[in-house]
């Protein structure tokens, strides 16, 4: 779409996923004081903010900024998620628990790329992105707003 060479392309690869692994980093440490929750809400307005970086930047710089800012909130609020599960899961199920709702939750996104796809053909690409994602931000916003939290179970009880 923008013509970057493959170099580009795999530097900026390199860079957002260098934002990803300071994301799930920084937030899992927010997460232990202010909550998994808010730490997620956190982790999600981030990325939320980075929307028009992300889809609609023109530049390098622009795309760089954009995608390294949304990898940060991406994997900052799935970062915390497993710690959450774990607290939420009922002791007599607790190593069962985190990894089924995971598969159920891969298994609700398996058509992500239809979805994308369709949009793309109405919408466009930048606003497919966009569209999308601010569904999955929304729908996490409602699901972790209203959700319950247990940090810091005592698993030994």
């Amino acid at each position: 779409m923008h013509g970057f060479s493959n170099s580009i392309v795999s530097n900026l690869a390199i860079l957002y996923n260098v934002g990803a692994i300071a994301g799930a980093l920084v937030i899992a440490h927010f997460s232990d004081r202010l909550g998994r929750r808010y730490s997620v809400l956190l982790a999600l307005t981030i990325s939320a903010l980075s929307i028009p970086l992300w889809a609609f930047g023109s530049t390098i710089g622009m795309l760089a900024l954009g995608s390294f800012v949304m990898q940060f909130g991406v994997q900052g609020a799935f970062g915390v998620i497993p710690a959450h599960l774990n607290e939420l899961s009922p002791s007599s199920v607790r190593s069962l628990f985190p990894g089924v709702v995971y598969q159920l939750g891969v298994l609700l996104g398996a058509p992500a790329v239809v979805v994308e796809f369709a949009l793309r053909r109405h919408f466009g690409y930048q606003w497919a992105l966009t569209i999308f994602e601010m569904c999955v931000i929304f729908t996490l916003f409602l699901i972790f707003g209203f959700g319950p939290e247990r940090k810091g179970r005592d698993f030994a009880a």
